[in-house]
């Protein structure tokens, strides 16, 4: 009697059989998205970086002044220096390297003294606070986690606070309250 030899049963591989259906849609679904998202991160720097370009340096002694005498308040070293833009509406603070603060140019001419440097207090604390790097990185945060809702929720938060801090680091640096509380009045009306 010839005996027969059974080839041995064959299963399905592990990988093939435990893979959700759904798993290739999901996947090209969040590389587009985070595509997406890795765009409009580039446009905003490739912004910035043309904001930078067409600003003019400040040459106000006394403007000068004050920053060097906020910088010495609020503990900073160096920084990019300040800049005038007729293209923002809003003071802010540009670049993770080599910082630099960018006033309007209506600043200048239509604000009180004590508002412009109230506002020069404020980007300078985001310089010294390191948030602009930070923000950098909860941008990237925003792109790879881009479906969570919980990011958005957070990072809204985390901008708030962000806020909140420059805002009580100015008012120290400053101590003029009321000069303050008049520049964000002024720049909400503006925007």
């Amino acid at each position: 009697p010839a005996a027969t030899v059974m080839a041995p049963e064959k299963s399905p591989t592990f990988a093939a059989s435990s893979r959700p259906q759904w798993l290739p849609v999901f996947l090209l679904v969040w590389i587009a998205g985070v595509g997406l998202m890795t765009t409009r991160f580039c446009l905003a720097a490739c912004g910035a970086g043309r904001l930078r370009r067409s600003a003019v340096p400040l040459d106000s002694p006394k403007l000068r002044a004050a920053v060097a005498d906020l910088c010495q308040k609020l503990g900073m070293k160096r920084f990019g220096g300040v800049y005038l833009s007729e293209k923002i509406t809003q003071p802010l603070a540009l670049g993770c390297l080599r910082p630099i603060v960018l006033l309007p140019a209506r600043a200048i001419t239509g604000l009180p003294e004590e508002a412009v440097f109230a506002a020069l207090a404020h980007e300078l604390a985001h310089i010294r606070r390191l948030d602009l790097p930070v923000n950098a990185l909860q941008r990237v945060a925003e792109t790879v986690l881009f479906f969570h809702p919980a990011v958005w929720i957070l990072s809204r938060c985390i901008r708030q606070e962000r806020e909140l801090a420059c805002d009580d680091l100015a008012v120290t640096a400053t101590g003029e309250r009321v000069a303050y509380a008049e520049m964000l009045e002024s720049f909400a009306r503006e925007a």
